[in-house]
């Protein structure tokens, strides 16, 4: 109808049905073009082979050996082609320039400009791709909407179903971009294998083989990441940063970063983890919820099931930590085996060979311990400050403070003790509800039973306190065995070898006594001062003020049995 020029065309077989074409020029040996409506200008064509029902294409230049243009509406430029094989189906695709052997774009919509392809396979139900630039052997795109650029990408496999995939930048062999809707960019990736319905990824920055990124949605940057094999079902993970050997991220809702990782193996189910940092070969973070910072740790082995852990710091080898929810630090600790269903627990500072925390509720502070063993049931203990070889504390609920113990071997079902400080050898604390202070003690082997003994000070080789209420104050005392059903004895004052003190009601206080045997069934004696050597205390009431010196008895003997110097009242 108004076809306006046809120019040194050679041997050009049919032109079919064409309403305003305007201008031919230079064709060579293109066959066919069929049903063209207003196709401007073909320009310097070699071997184009068909152009089928196209509307409003603009311009076809420098075209060698361009085999089908299928159905295209509104192409606008294709510049420099050599071998592309097939456009079919194309409605606004803007411009198409120097690519060499493209084979196949199919029904694109409004793809801007490829620009500088080699050998690009296939682009398949393209909607608004804006740019492919430099693209040397990328095979497929396919169901992608809205992509703006790929950008110097030379072997790139597949992308697929990807909606507003922003920039892919200098890509060597991405193999797959499976179902992606709005990653923004990819940079300076050689060997990536697979991203998996991904919605909104920001970056990935200089990754090097990075095998799967699966199911994440808004995952913001991987940066310089070597061999980081698979991310799975991750929301919104912020950042991975120098990471070489990850092996897998699953599950992971919004992890913030990870930063200078080595060999971590596995992140599963984890929602609001904020850092991890420095980490060598952490090997499986399970079911973590807000974990805030992992920083320099080289061989943690498990964490799992962790609610709300705040920082762990400087860990070597520590083994597990299994359902934790509030515990807060943990800083430079060495070889800590487990952390057994701790929930707020606050502070583990320079802990070297602790081998399990099992059951503790709100234990704040374990500061400076080196090899303490098992902590089993506790609820509010406090600290534990520079203990080496303690072994077990069971069934504490609040225990304050234990200060400088060296080896203290166990505390059992404790509710209220509040300080231990600087107890060497003290062997076992058991059934002790209100306990307040132990102070230097050397060789305590036994406590047992003791509602509420307030202190024990400076106390060497005391081997068993037993069934006391309200004992007070035990102070300097060397070698005193036992005491047995105490109920408010006040205070033990510089005893050396005191043996027995048994079913004492309220006797207040015992001073300077050197090798006293026996005390039984004493209610109400207030003082024993400066008593030697004296060798039972059988059934006494009321004995209740200091013995006077003038109102005494001479020593008598009887049947072997030494009376020697007793005091008595005046009654």
């Amino acid at each position: 109808t108004s076809l306006t020029t046809i120019h040194c065309v050679t041997s050009l077989t049919t032109i079919h049905c064409v309403t305003s074409l305007t201008t031919i020029y230079c064709v060579t040996s293109l066959t066919t073009i069929y049903c063209v409506t207003s196709l401007t200008t073909i320009q310097c064509v070699t071997s184009l082979t068909t152009i089928h029902c196209v509307t409003s294409l603009t311009t076809i230049y420098c075209v060698t050996s361009l085999t089908t243009i299928h159905c295209v509406t509104s192409l606008t430029t294709i510049y420099c082609v050599t071998s592309l094989t097939t456009i079919q189906c194309v409605t606004s695709l803007t411009t198409i320039q120097c690519v060499t052997s493209l084979t196949t774009i199919h029904c694109v919509t409004s793809l801007t400009t490829i620009h500088c392809v080699t050998s690009l396979t296939t682009i398949h139900c393209v909607t608004s791709l804006t740019t492919i630039y430099c693209v040397t052997s990328l095979t497929t795109i396919h169901c992608v909407t809205s992509l703006t650029t790929i950008y110097c990408v030379t072997s790139l496999t597949t992308i697929h179903c990807v909606t507003s995939l922003t920039t892919i930048h200098c890509v060597t062999s991405l193999t797959t971009i499976y179902c992606v809707t709005s990653l923004t960019t990819i940079h300076c990736v050689t060997s990536l294998t697979t991203i998996h319905c991904v919605t909104s990824l920001t970056t990935i920055h200089c990754v090097t083989s990075l095998t799967t990124i699966y199911c994440v949605t808004s995952l913001t940057t991987i940066q310089c990441v070597t061999s980081l094999t698979t991310i799975h079902c991750v929301t919104s993970l912020t950042t991975i940063y120098c990471v070489t050997s990850l092996t897998t991220i699953h599950c992971v809702t919004s992890l913030t970063t990870i930063y200078c990782v080595t060999s971590l193996t596995t992140i599963q189910c984890v929602t609001s983890l904020t850092t991890i940092q420095c980490v060598t070969s952490l090997t499986t973070i399970h079911c973590v919820t807000s974990l805030t910072t992992i920083h320099c740790v080289t061989s943690l082995t498990t964490i799992h099931c962790v609610t709300s852990l705040t920082t762990i710091y400087c860990v070597t080898s520590l083994t597990t930590i299994h359902c934790v929810t509030s515990l807060t630090t943990i800083y430079c600790v060495t070889s800590l085996t487990t952390i057994h269903c701790v929930t707020s627990l606050t502070t583990i500072y320079c802990v070297t060979s602790l081998t399990t925390i099992h059951c503790v509720t709100s234990l704040t502070t374990i500061y400076c311990v080196t090899s303490l063993t098992t902590i089993h049931c506790v609820t509010s203990l406090t600290t534990i400050y520079c203990v080496t070889s303690l072994t077990t504390i069971h069934c504490v609920t609040s225990l304050t403070t234990i200060y400088c113990v060296t080896s203290l071997t166990t505390i059992y079902c404790v509710t209220s003790l509040t300080t231990i400080q600087c107890v060497t050898s003290l062997t076992t604390i058991h059934c002790v509800t209100s306990l307040t202070t132990i102070y230097c003690v050397t060789s305590l082997t036994t406590i047992h039973c003791v509602t509420s003994l307030t202190t024990i000070h400076c106390v060497t080789s005391l081997t068993t306190i037993h069934c006391v209420t309200s004992l007070t104050t035990i102070h300097c005392v060397t070698s005193l065995t036992t005491i047995h059903c105490v109920t408010s004895l006040t205070t033990i004052r510089r005893v050396t070898s005191l043996t027995t003190i048994r079913r004492v009601t309220s006797l207040t206080t015992i001073h300077r006594v050197t090798s006293l045997t026996t005390i039984h069934r004493v209610t109400s004696l207030t003082t024993i001062h400066r008593v030697t050597s004296l060798t039972n205390i059988h059934c006494v009431t009321s004995l209740n003020h200091r013995l006077q010196r003038s109102q005494r008895l001479v020593a008598i003997c009887k049947d072997n049995l030494i009376y020697k110097r007793i005091f008595i009242l005046k009654n």
